[in-house]
C-alpha cells in the first residue's frame, strides 16, 4: 500500500472524529491512537512475485516510521504473511514463449 494512501485511511479517521464529535483537529490527532487498536491496518499485496495476490504483508519501515510518528503503535499493522521466497516465478524468455506457442502446450 503506497504511503499516501495510509495517510488518507488516517486523514479521514482525523476528520471523522473532528467532524462527528465536534472535536478539534489537535484534540482528534491526540484520540486517534486510542482509536487505531492493534491489528487495525492490514495491508496487501498486489499481483507480484515475491507474494500472492491479497497476501496481507507486513508494513515497510517508511509506513511504521509514519504511524508512530502519529503516536500510534505499530501493532496497528496485522502481522504480514512471509513471502514466496524460492517460489518466484520467473518469466520464460522470448524464445522459450515462443517455443511454447508454436507447439501450441502454451497452457
Amino acid at each position: 500500500m503506497p504511503t499516501g494512501t495510509l495517510l488518507q485511511l488516517y486523514d479521514t479517521t482525523l476528520r471523522d472524529g473532528t467532524q462527528r464529535e465536534g472535536l478539534s483537529l489537535e484534540a482528534a490527532k491526540q484520540a486517534l491512537p486510542a482509536r487505531i487498536g492493534k491489528g487495525a491496518t492490514t495491508l496487501r499485496s498486489g499481483d507480484s512475485a515475491y507474494f500472492a495476490c491479497g497476501a496481507t504483508v507486513a508494513p515497510c519501515e517508511p509506513c511504521t516510521r509514519m504511524v508512530t510518528d502519529l503516536g500510534i503503535s505499530a501493532d496497528a499493522f496485522s502481522p504480514g504473511t512471509p513471502p514466496l521466497e524460492g517460489r518466484a516465478l520467473k518469466k520464460p524468455g522470448l524464445l522459450r514463449r515462443i517455443a511454447t506457442a508454436l507447439r501450441g502446450d502454451n497452457t
